[in-house]
């Protein structure tokens, strides 16, 4: 074992420059062989290095760094359920939120809302469109394999996922797992000479328990709901869960929190049906009609309560009904001398419903992370209004990106592995366009000139400050193009001068 200097190993524990000068003359060896540490516990693990001191501080150094790793645990000490081979990890599969049901069923409803229900589907599409705008690809390595790379991410968009359009539809597939789900359950399924990435196949989220290897602490993932439990392979199976809460490794649906608003707004609709039926019935007709004797049907010495009388009266009454109703459309009744009618009108009102059902409303977006303006609201909203909330529903359309981003990124990356290729993708998402493109493009003036004159006041004392707000560390300009020389405007000096 070739000998180091303790401080090349743990210098960044003690602090630089806070020891004295190391001693000259060659090193000396304190002992003969390199002592072995024993950590304390029953995981511990031994391990041994050669110490070679260049002063006494060094030897105290030594002793302070081998007495604290000695109390280092070796394994973690406190308990994850998704360790656990039994039911107790059954109650990792539910939210805190839905205690009473289960992850999957909840999933389920969510999918089914995003189909039926006209707010639930439209937010998703809005989500859609923002998080569907494009996406660029930049690439590390040499400039043949990046070449090469181009090439195959050309074919790979659409041999991915021809059944929903390739990879703009596997795009808007995994938008809406997001936002039902809470994660995203992809499978890259290698061709059978392994030369390259076949196809994806969707895994729905619903079906996934995630179980955590008590050995190694690594995560894994098992398909569930069929007659077996499914182990699938880490190499070309990837589960990226947007948000998560507390220890549990499931995501969190976007929409989870609209459950109980929309249970209302469904009791509600159902409400203002019945009244709306009711008022379409503006009155009540009374028929008072005397009822026929056996005799009338033909059925003399028939007792009333026969069986055959009382179908015929049955029959003469429902008789007499079809004939009052198909007059009653044009007013008019023809009929015997002996019905009695009688109009009573009926009073219905739906007073206090809109507000009733506008408050619900609210809930309903606000869950859903929308905006009424975006669901046709128009009464209360401004301009300023806008510029305040459409932020926040683009910064959770940057969100969804973070994570479409991990999803291909892990896909198209195991293609160029799997090809060959030495070279890395790294996707860029284009966040969704602002609609104040021009107050936001003076606002960006006016910033520029405000640090333009707070350099000339501070110097280069203003220049950290002015790379952090545009982005630009120290050796930018080197990696410029040759053709970029921009001209500084009249009356100004270049800042390289």
């Amino acid at each position: 074992m070739k000998p180091i200097n303790i401080f090349q190993r743990f210098g960044q524990w003690l602090g630089e420059g806070a020891l004295p000068p190391a001693q000259e003359g060659p090193p000396q060896s304190l002992s003969t062989s390199p002592p072995a540490l024993q950590l304390s516990g029953a995981d511990a693990q031994p391990f041994s290095y050669e110490f070679v001191p260049e002063s006494s501080a060094y030897t105290a150094a030594f002793q302070a760094i081998t007495s604290q790793l000695t109390r280092v645990p070796g394994r973690q000490l406190s308990e994850d359920p998704a360790t656990l081979e039994s039911v107790l990890s059954y109650f990792e599969d539910t939210y805190d939120g839905y205690g009473n049901d289960n992850r999957p069923r909840i999933i389920r409803i969510l999918r089914g809302l995003s189909e039926s229900d006209d707010d639930v589907h439209g937010a998703v599409g809005d989500l859609q469109s923002m998080c569907g705008a494009g996406c660029t690809v930049d690439y590390v390595g040499g400039a043949r394999a990046i070449k090469a790379a181009e090439a195959e991410w050309d074919a790979f968009q659409t041999r991915i996922y021809p059944e929903g359009g390739g990879l703009s539809g596997l795009i808007n597939n995994q938008v809406r797992e997001f936002a039902v789900a809470g994660a995203g359950s992809l499978e890259w399924v290698p061709q059978k000479n392994r030369r390259g990435i076949d196809r994806v196949a969707l895994v729905p989220s619903e079906e996934i328990r995630i179980r955590r290897d008590p050995d190694t602490g690594v995560l894994r993932y098992q398909q569930w709901g069929f007659a077996t439990v499914i182990d699938l392979d880490p190499t070309t199976y990837h589960h990226m869960a947007l948000f998560t809460s507390g220890r549990k490794p499931y995501g969190v649906p976007l929409y989870i929190s609209s459950l109980f608003s929309l249970e209302r707004k469904r009791q509600l609709l159902a409400a203002e049906q019945r009244v709306i039926n009711l008022m379409a019935r503006s009155a009540l007709v009374q028929a008072m009609i005397t009822q026929p004797t056996p005799e009338a049907f033909g059925m003399p010495g028939v007792p009333v309560n026969d069986r055959r009388y009382i179908a015929a009266v049955d029959a003469f009454y429902k008789a007499a009904a079809r004939t009052i109703l198909a007059g009653g459309e044009n007013g008019l009744y023809v009929g015997s001398d002996k019905v009695d009618l009688k109009v009573h009108p009926i009073a219905q009102t739906a007073q206090g419903a809109p507000e009733v059902t506008k408050g619900n409303q609210h809930r309903v977006w606000n869950a859903l992370g929308t905006q009424p303006f975006l669901r046709g609201e128009m009464d209360s909203t401004t301009q300023a209004l806008a510029q305040v909330t459409i932020p926040l529903v683009y910064a959770q359309a940057v969100m969804v990106q973070q994570g479409l981003k991990r999803q291909l990124e892990f896909g198209f990356n195991l293609h160029l592995r799997l090809m060959g290729i030495p070279a890395q993708a790294n996707m860029l998402f284009t966040p969704p366009k602002s609609p104040f493109l021009l107050d936001e493009a003076r606002a960006f003036l006016f910033r520029a000139e405000a640090n333009g004159k707070l350099a000339e006041l501070f110097g280069k004392a203003w220049a950290q400050h002015a790379m952090r707000e545009y982005d630009i560390v120290e050796d930018d300009d080197q990696r410029a193009p040759a053709w970029w020389n921009p001209s500084p405007a009249a009356g100004t000096t270049s800042p390289n001068k």
